[in-house]
């Protein structure tokens, strides 16, 4: 992807906006190298985010298909944490209504989140939004658990794998345990 590869990242980075969706579609078909996706997240991380927070749904589409692809290695996806992927993904897995994403982007949406909290990247300290709260908060948890109960078995087993892999810190997993007893305690 050499050549290839500068060409299209410099198109999704600077070309007009249909040309930039076409290139993040487009990303999300190829087929890339471990080296390649650090090196894409590096590059490219900053105007994915931009496309994910996008209101229109071709442009949340696309960038979720490529952040699927490129967080599925450990060093991209740590990338990834820091130019601020955690938000956007939360923020499309829990709002319900009319402004939602559609389910099958929802379980895109878990599916990312699952490889970033498995990447060992430090979501700890990553806010998801102005109250500071992350991914270990009480409420994040809470709407973790509520979810897993009432979605399909594809976001579940998402969700799931993201409570497995922030259980895998011991600074972590007392403020895990400690949601789900407080969500018990309200059941």
């Amino acid at each position: 992807m050499a050549e290839n590869g500068a060409a299209l990242l410099t198109l999704l980075l600077e070309d007009s906006p249909e040309i930039q969706l076409s290139m993040v579609s487009f990303l999300g078909e190829l087929v890339l190298s471990n080296d390649v996706k650090v090196f894409v997240a590096q590059t490219a991380g900053s105007a994915l985010l931009h496309f994910l927070r996008s209101p229109n749904m071709q442009d949340r589409e696309a960038a979720l298909k490529s952040l699927n692809q490129i967080s599925s290695y450990e060093a991209s996806a740590k990338i990834l944490v820091q130019v601020g992927i955690l938000p956007p993904l939360v923020k499309d897995l829990f709002t319900v209504g009319c402004i939602s994403v559609p389910m099958r982007l929802k379980e895109v949406s878990a599916t990312v989140l699952a490889n970033v909290v498995s990447s060992g990247a430090d979501f700890e300290s990553a806010p998801l939004d102005h109250d500071n709260q992350t991914l270990i908060s009480e409420d994040i948890v809470h709407n973790l658990l509520h979810l897993i109960s009432n979605t399909g078995p594809t976001i579940a087993c998402s969700l799931l794998q993201v409570l497995v892999g922030l259980t895998t810190s011991s600074s972590t997993v007392l403020n895990i345990i400690s949601a789900i007893k407080m969500v018990l305690q309200s059941v």
